[in-house]
C-alpha cells in the first residue's frame, strides 16, 4: 500500500499531535519524545485505500505484515477482525467498495516499554508502578504496525456444472 498513514495516540502520553507516516516503523523509531517513543496502549493508524474496481467473485485479504501485538482492524468504520497472532491478516471482501475505502487499524502493545520508561524517572514522575518489573537499563521493544500492509486479490473460479 503506498497511501501515507495518519497514526495517533491517546491524549496524555506524550504525543499530543497526530503523526504522518510514509513508512511503517517501531514506535521506538519515530520522531518523538522519549516518553512517546516508550508508548504502550492502543493507538490508531489510519489511510486510504481505492479500489478502481471490486472483482464479484474475487476475495481481498488485507495481510498486515508484522504486528507488536494485537490489532483490530476496520474497513469504512465496519469492524473486520481481531488479530493477535501470525499471520496477521483478515478477510475484507464484504466491506470494501469500488472507490474510496478507510482503512483504520487500532494497535495495542504490552506495557513493556512504559515500564522501562517508567523505571528510569523519579517515583513522583511514574504513570505506572509495579512490584517487579524491567530494568531502567533494558532496550525498548518493537511496537507498532510494522508492516507490510498488502491487499491480495484472489480470483476465485466458477463452480463447474
Amino acid at each position: 500500500m503506498t497511501e501515507p498513514w495518519q497514526l495517533t495516540f491517546p491524549d496524555g502520553w506524550g504525543i499530543e499531535e497526530p503523526i504522518e507516516l510514509q513508512d511503517l516503523k517501531p514506535w521506538k523509531e519515530l520522531h518523538l519524545s522519549e516518553e512517546g517513543r516508550a508508548f504502550s496502549g492502543t493507538a490508531t493508524y489510519t489511510t486510504h485505500l481505492h479500489l478502481d474496481k471490486k472483482t464479484r467473485r474475487g476475495r481481498y485479504t488485507l495481510s498486515l505484515g508484522n504486528v507488536e501485538e494485537i490489532a483490530v482492524v476496520y474497513v469504512n468504520d465496519q469492524e473486520i477482525a481481531t488479530l493477535w497472532a501470525q499471520p496477521y491478516e483478515c478477510d475484507i471482501t464484504d466491506a470494501l467498495q469500488k472507490g474510496d475505502n478507510r482503512l483504520t487499524i487500532e494497535v495495542t502493545s504490552t506495557w513493556y516499554n512504559r515500564l522501562v520508561y517508567d523505571a528510569r524517572q523519579p517515583e513522583q514522575e511514574r504513570k505506572t508502578w509495579v512490584l517487579a518489573g524491567p530494568d531502567a537499563r533494558a532496550p525498548l521493544r518493537d511496537s507498532g504496525l510494522l508492516g507490510p500492509v498488502r491487499l491480495v486479490v484472489e480470483k476465485q473460479n466458477r463452480a463447474l456444472r
